[in-house]
């Protein structure tokens, strides 16, 4: 009790509302006193758990509006929807009751010693790398840090490892018709690399090519880069023929 009067005292005497703020509406029965228990209830959001100390008030009141700037800017961020209403555990016994039902009834573990490509209670084929999805959340955690601290920015990084939850997902990503021109004309380049590596001359024919097409639209590059991995193909193909005669 001490420290919400504390706080309200704050108010008044550091804190000068906005006109519109300075009351609730008459009709929902909101007294004069409704924005300063809103704003209460927002500052209890920032103190550290346990129960707080005076500075710990303090700081808070002094700098809520700030803080609630910065946390509407990571919200606006990261794409994070506000939550309106506070959020209370309830009883989950007959949605797990429900679901495991649900499985029962799709026989999803009717086989468990059967080998067979892991899929969803729809019959859909997950991704065989979702299994490390745990390890992967947390190499992308601390590269973003790493970012973070590196350009003193909270941009989202550009190379973080992609997360495929199905298969179809994973093919969808890595389908070069779905790439940016960028993207395009990086692959191209990393498969004119290892022409290079097959076959020299052939690369050099290629490398002249490439250079009076690479700033023609995306159709002509997707167009050449699918020639040149077929080209590759080719002379891997023929060189593994050569090998085993």
């Amino acid at each position: 009790m001490a420290a919400r009067l504390c706080t309200i005292i704050f108010w008044h005497q550091q804190v000068q509302l906005p006109a519109d703020r300075k009351s609730g509406h008459p009709s929902k029965g909101e007294g004069c006193d409704f924005i300063l228990e809103s704003r209460n209830k927002m500052t209890k959001k920032w103190l550290p758990p346990g129960a707080p100390k005076e500075k710990h008030w303090n700081q808070a009141c002094r700098n809520l509006d700030k803080l609630e700037k910065i946390r509407q800017n990571l919200y606006s961020i990261f794409n994070i929807e506000e939550v309106e209403e506070d959020l209370y555990h309830t009883n989950l016994e007959k949605e797990i009751k429900n679901w495991r039902i649900n499985i029962r009834d799709c026989e999803y573990f009717s086989t468990p010693f059967q080998k067979r490509p892991p899929s969803n209670l729809s019959g859909r084929n997950l991704d065989p790398d979702l299994a490390n999805f745990s390890t992967k959340c947390k190499n992308n955690l601390i590269l973003f840090l790493k970012e973070c601290a590196k350009s003193n920015s909270v941009q989202l990084c550009k190379f973080l490892e992609p997360i495929f939850i199905l298969s179809e997902d994973r093919k969808s990503y890595n389908n070069i018709e779905n790439k940016t021109k960028v993207e395009i004309i990086n692959a191209v380049q990393s498969e004119m690399q290892k022409l290079k590596e097959l076959d020299f001359d052939m690369a050099d024919e290629k490398s002249k090519e490439w250079a009076k097409i690479k700033t023609e639209k995306k159709a002509m590059l997707l167009k050449f880069y699918k020639e040149l991995v077929q080209l590759i193909e080719e002379i891997e193909d023929r060189e593994e023929e050569e090998e085993e005669s």
